[in-house]
C-alpha cells in the first residue's frame, strides 16, 4: 500500500526545471530486503508518450540508477524509570557549599524532535531539596511518581540525551518550596547504551573562565 517515491529533476539555468524521472519501491519489499537498495529511475513521460510506447510495446527507458540505504524500524513507547541518583561534589565545592541545600532537575526528551539543551518538547522534573546533613541521594524523583515516556525507534532513543542540573540554595522555608536556587552546574548524558546498561554517570560542569572551577562534581544513577 505504501511506497517510497524518488523524484528526479533536470536543472536548467535559463528556464524552469523539468520533471525528468521517478522511481518507486514498495515499503513492504524494503522491509523484507537488505537495507542497501539499488533501483532504476524511470523516464517521466506525458500521457500521450506513455500511450504511444505502450502500443508499440516499447519499455520506458531508465535515466539513472539510484543507490541508497533505507532503515525501517518500529516505533515504541519507552518508559524511562530514573532511580537511585546521587550527587558527589568536589572537595572544594563541598566545603564552599557546606551550609547550602542541594536539588536536581532532570530534563528528559519526549521524542525524536526533542532538544534537551533548549528544553524543547522535554520533561522538566525537579526533585526535593536535600540538606548538607543528609546524604545527597534521591531514590526516586519525588514528587513525580510516573516514569518518563519516550516515543520513537530504538535508534532515536539511543541518539537522545538527558541533562541534569544541580541547584543550591541557602535559605529554604519549606522542603517543598518551589524555589529554583542557583544553578551550580549541568551534566549531559547520552542514552547510547540505555538498551544494554542502566547505570549512568555524568560529570557536572560549570562555565567558568577559571579551568580549576570548571568541574563541579558528578551525578550517578540508573535509567531503566
Amino acid at each position: 500500500k505504501y511506497v517510497l517515491k524518488v523524484a528526479m529533476w533536470k536543472v536548467s539555468k535559463f528556464t524552469f526545471n523539468t520533471y525528468y524521472g521517478r522511481g518507486l519501491r514498495s515499503l513492504a519489499k524494503i522491509a523484507r530486503q537488505d537495507a542497501n537498495l539499488q533501483f532504476a529511475i524511470k523516464e517521466k513521460l506525458s500521457k500521450e508518450a506513455e500511450e504511444r510506447k505502450r502500443k508499440r510495446r516499447m519499455a520506458v527507458s531508465d535515466v539513472a540508477m539510484l543507490g541508497l540505504t533505507v532503515n525501517v524500524e518500529e516505533i515504541f513507547d519507552f518508559q524511562l524509570h530514573c532511580e537511585n541518583w546521587s550527587l558527589e561534589l568536589r572537595k572544594e565545592q563541598e566545603k564552599a557549599r557546606k551550609t547550602e541545600r542541594k536539588s536536581l532537575t532532570f530534563i528528559v526528551p519526549k521524542n525524536k524532535k526533542s532538544d534537551a539543551s533548549t528544553n524543547r518538547h522535554c520533561y522538566s522534573q525537579k526533585v526535593k531539596w536535600r540538606e548538607d546533613s543528609e546524604k545527597l541521594v534521591w531514590t526516586t524523583l519525588a514528587p513525580r511518581t510516573e516514569p518518563f515516556f519516550f516515543r520513537g525507534t530504538c535508534t532515536a532513543l539511543q541518539n537522545a540525551f538527558i541533562i541534569v542540573k544541580v541547584h543550591t540554595l541557602k535559605n529554604l522555608l519549606h522542603p517543598n518550596q518551589p524555589a529554583m536556587g542557583r544553578v551550580l552546574g549541568c551534566a549531559l548524558m547520552n542514552l547510547t547504551s540505555i538498551l544494554d546498561i542502566s547505570v549512568f554517570t555524568g560529570r557536572v560542569k560549570d562555565l567558568q573562565t577559571d579551568q580549576t572551577k570548571f568541574l563541579v562534581g558528578a551525578v550517578n544513577g540508573s535509567i531503566k
